[in-house]
């Protein structure tokens, strides 16, 4: 899954706050990922405050 679209589903789900939590661990997770991978830090990406 590509940034641009964890970053469209993310938008989506934010509308609804049951699935808040699972949004931020989900993006919590795709910067871990970045983080191994990448040596960045992702927070560019995910501004999910």
């Amino acid at each position: 899954m590509s940034a641009r679209s964890i970053r469209l589903t993310n938008k989506k789900r934010l509308r609804h706050p049951r699935t808040r939590i699972q949004t931020q661990a989900m993006a919590q997770k795709a910067t871990d990922h970045i983080e191994t991978h990448l040596g960045g830090t992702g927070d560019e990406m995910y501004c999910l405050r």
